[in-house]
């Protein structure tokens, strides 16, 4: 099992495989954790946060804000799990005065003349820091790497203009590279970001629930709190839920009206308050070594699994035994068994993904490789993410020797794979593991860029190869 030439050969099951794990912090929370101390009114520690390819460009994001951020790594067998400490940024905004009138929060310093932000291929990077820049009054050019600028930007764009920024596109209209300039002083007076009446600002959430927790991130920092409309069906709703319970942790009130497919926010401005938290386990990168344990007939427990939580990644309780895997929960671990067959003897399942889209390419495995046939719906939204998720799990299950399609927000898994062969990646994190899972039941297949799981678990080949039962 060595990466070679951008080769991974996936270790295949020997029998049931076993294991327990540890999962580092939740790459969600860690980063939106960051955004609110960049913004609290004094400084905050982020206690086993998660460090990966995402995390780091965040800080580096915030840093380039003006906060002051450390790592601490407190852990010496985990470099993927650490401390964070975060000052939150205190210089002179465009709106200073007037945040310091209805939040309480003084800011002091010089400004910043223009940031500089590498986004690389995250999405929180490239959704949550633009709005930051706007409530902190600071300029800042956005790039990120090339497979970034395929990411939709239009709505997230189209609202810092609702809020007054000038927003200068230097590439194809509605995505990276661009930058956000800050109104000059005559300008911001006429700024709805600076009027006496609390701004209002109506998007497209369509195509991202980032969108939506970007701006409700920053509603409390504006002068005048911030009012979200939202037309059309949110897509991954336990995200933005999530984002209402970091402002709840930080005496952030957000007020919700939700009416059909038109979604309405209320923020009004107040001090966020400076927190020490202890994150907890990312439970969508848990998925792949619950799906172990599913399609081997296998054992895996995952610990320090909250009890309860707002993470995406804690539905897998409810849909592994829609597949026939028993789940059982005891004092902070969560473990599955698969029934005795494996893969063979999984239940097919109809599910509605919309609320946790991102748990699709592993969910995708576990059905590619069962023999009964599944739908996942809902997830039309999976194909402006690192790549367009679904046409990629319907092109590696065809290039392995089974069958699917996909629709416009759906796709089909109708007979299992049968064949090794290379997994592309598409520079895609849940692509890889999507391909490390099949190869426990296809001896030989090979992934490439395995190393791109390092986007939000750095460590992933090594515990993946701690598995017991693995050949």
């Amino acid at each position: 099992m060595s990466i070679s030439d951008s080769l991974w050969e996936a270790p295949a099951a020997r029998g049931p495989v076993t294991g327990k794990i540890r999962v580092p912090g939740s790459k969600s929370l860690t980063n939106r954790e960051m955004v609110l101390s960049t913004l609290a009114d004094g400084p905050s520690l982020l206690r086993g946060a998660l460090w990966s390819r995402d995390t780091q460009l965040m800080l580096d994001a915030i840093k380039s804000l003006g906060a002051k951020a450390k790592v601490v790594l407190p852990d010496s067998t985990s470099t993927s799990r650490v401390d964070i400490e975060v000052s939150p940024a205190h210089y002179l905004s465009w709106r200073a005065n007037t945040a310091q009138a209805t939040s309480g929060c003084e800011r002091t310093g010089s400004a910043i003349t223009l940031a500089e932000v590498d986004c690389g291929l995250s999405g929180t990077v490239m959704r949550f820091i633009p709005p930051l820049a706007v409530s902190l009054g600071v300029s800042a050019r956005f790039d990120g790497d090339p497979q970034a600028y395929l990411r939709p930007q239009a709505t997230l764009i189209d609202a810092l203009r609702q809020l007054g920024a000038v927003i200068v596109e230097h590439g194809d209209p509605g995505s990276l590279p661009f930058t956000v300039q800050m109104p000059s002083e005559s300008a911001r007076l006429s700024s709805p970001a600076e009027s006496l009446t609390t701004p209002v600002v109506t998007i497209d959430s369509s195509g991202s629930s980032q969108f939506v927790s970007a701006l409700l991130l920053i509603g409390a920092a504006l002068p005048q709190g911030l009012f979200l409309r939202a037309r059309g069906k949110l897509p991954s709703l336990a995200h933005v839920e999530m984002t209402i319970d970091c402002l709840a942790q930080r005496g952030v009130t957000v007020h919700q009206v939700k009416s059909g497919y038109l979604n309405e926010w209320k923020v009004d401005p107040a001090p966020i308050a400076m927190r020490s938290v202890r994150l907890e386990t990312d439970l969508s990168n848990a998925g792949p070594f619950l799906a172990a344990a599913a399609v081997t007939g296998g054992e895996v427990s995952i610990l320090d699994w909250p009890e309860h939580t707002t993470q995406a990644g804690d539905a897998w309780r409810e849909i592994m035994p829609r597949l026939g895997v028993k789940i059982s929960w005891e004092n902070g671990t969560l473990t599955a068994r698969g029934p005795a067959g494996g893969a063979s003897a999984l239940h097919g399942i109809d599910c509605d993904l919309s609320a946790y889209g991102e748990l699709t390419p592993t969910l995708g495995a576990i059905c590619a490789l069962s023999s009964e046939p599944s739908r996942i719906r809902g997830i039309g939204h999976l194909r402006g993410h690192e790549t367009d998720r679904l046409k990629a799990l319907v092109t590696e299950v065809e290039r392995l020797g089974g069958r699917a399609r996909a629709s416009r927000d759906e796709i089909e898994f109708l007979s299992p794979v049968t064949k090794p062969g290379v997994v592309e990646s598409y520079h895609d994190h849940r692509m890889a593991t999507f391909g490390a899972i099949l190869g426990l039941k296809l001896p030989g297949l090979r992934v490439r860029e395995i190393e791109t799981t390092a986007k939000t678990l750095p460590d992933f080949v090594q515990l993946w190869s701690s598995l017991e039962g693995l050949a």
